[in-house]
């Protein structure tokens, strides 16, 4: 008997290590959700999109060779002349009347020296079109890691308020029991026993609820990490000490936001980009310089000679247009009022960035501020409802106070646990909104 019994325990044991390997934590959703987004992908080729351009711009700058070739027969009809002399006409031919064998090839290189400024505005423009791709990825990156925590915090917070619903059933079925006996012995009245049944049904309808909203934060859940929605849902807990987290000031959140959030460095990235782009435009107004040379070889074989050639030239090639219908300078007007929009609304952006970074900020001192109070709420609820349990218990106290001090209690650590899931969204909708992580 003790050798089925071992293997029992030892199975029991295994399934159970097995069962806890197989819940998420909070950073394994969020690996899972930046492998599977749909807009991460997106973003990431965006990325290779914009590498590709920066080497595009890159590859102006080196020279351009080319070869041709060619390989066949060529026939020419014999020309004829007549020439008349002395009044009799005399009729010459030039020419052979056959088919050649012939080939050609040749080689060009072409070197860009100067475009006016083209070159390196476009290649500058490209890096930081590079850069900001990549800020977007980080961008997304956020956002799809806030949407996890939602969820996540959303799924723990829905099963703790299933368990506080079955707390709350199982606290009045205790006391509709109690009452019921005391009706039995003439110590209680049957509104009494009514009113501890409506205090029971509610209980139940709250229960129902609770189960109901937590299927539906797990679907929410599953949804975001881009899983199956019948997935199991088995996530940890997450300890944290309220006390220890600490509430940033205002500035210097701003100045932290100013060195990381990926919408403002793509800010700061397009108004220089407008700026490369009035250089782009401005270079139409100078001449363009570059190194051309060619190199081609010939050759024509009849049968009775061989015709070959080969030719080579190394130029400096220059052109300057001189005007173009005004285009030039109009495409410098419109590049210049793009830069100078960017500019003007530099002061818009940051206002509504330093808006959004307070009331961050603000929301994760009033989420402590609440979670404190609704400590001390739940602390005295808990005492209120022993206290009323007590009297009633001792014939002092009536029914209604029990039902009351049990409502208060449940409201009272519903709240508690609402002022938990607050304080932590409200960590990470800050970090979000800095771009970096601080909570």
């Amino acid at each position: 008997m003790k050798h089925p019994l071992a293997y029992f325990l030892v199975f029991f044991l295994l399934f159970g290590v097995c069962s806890a390997q197989e819940k998420l934590n909070l950073e394994e959703s969020i690996q899972i959700a930046l492998e599977q987004s749909p807009v991460v992908l997106k973003a990431r080729a965006e990325i290779e999109a914009s590498e590709g351009a920066a080497g595009q711009a890159v590859a102006d700058f080196l020279p351009q060779l080319s070869l041709n070739g060619s390989l066949g027969k060529y026939y020419a009809e014999p020309m004829t002349v007549q020439i008349t002399f002395a009044g009799t006409p005399q009729a010459f031919e030039y020419g052979i009347d056959e088919q050649a064998d012939m080939y050609s090839y040749s080689a060009s290189l072409t070197q860009p020296i100067y475009k006016g400024g083209r070159l390196w505005s476009s290649l500058a423009m490209a890096q930081k079109g590079l850069a900001a791709t990549k800020e977007e990825l980080r961008k997304v990156n956020e956002e799809v890691k806030f949407n996890v925590i939602s969820a996540y915090y959303g799924v723990l917070k829905t099963k703790k308020l299933v368990e506080l619903s079955e707390q709350s059933v199982s606290m009045a079925k205790n006391h509709l029991d109690r009452v019921n006996a005391l009706l039995k012995v003439g110590m209680s009245t049957r509104a009494d026993v009514l009113r501890s049944e409506v205090q029971l049904s509610k209980a139940e309808i709250g229960l129902t609820r609770a189960k109901q909203g937590l299927e539906i934060a797990k679907n929410n859940f599953n949804n975001t990490l881009g899983r199956d929605l019948d997935a199991e849902v088995e996530l940890e807990e997450v300890a944290y000490d309220s006390k220890e987290i600490l509430v940033y000031d205002y500035k210097d959140l701003l100045e932290i936001t100013y060195e990381n959030r990926p919408a403002w460095r793509q800010y700061i990235l397009a108004k220089k980009a407008s700026e490369d782009e009035v250089g782009i435009a401005r270079s139409g107004l100078w001449p363009k310089i570059s190194l051309v040379g060619n190199y081609d070889v010939g050759s024509t074989k009849y049968s009775a000679y061989t015709s070959d050639t080969k030719t080579w030239t190394a130029l400096l090639s220059g052109s300057w247009d001189i005007f173009d219908g005004t285009a030039t300078w109009n495409l410098i007007k419109e590049a210049r009022a793009k830069l100078e929009a960017q500019e003007a609304n530099e002061i818009s952006v940051k206002r509504a960035i330093a808006l959004e970074v307070k009331d961050a900020n603000f929301a994760v001192q009033s989420a402590k501020e609440n979670l404190e109070g609704a400590l001390k709420t739940r602390e005295l609820a808990d005492e209120n409802f022993s206290i009323a349990e007590l009297r009633f218990e001792s014939g002092v106290g009536t029914n209604l106070e029990v039902i009351d001090a049990q409502v208060a209690l449940t409201q009272a650590r519903t709240d508690y646990l609402q002022a938990q899931h607050d304080l932590l969204i409200a960590m990470a909708r800050v970090n979000k909104t800095v771009g970096r992580e601080i909570y």
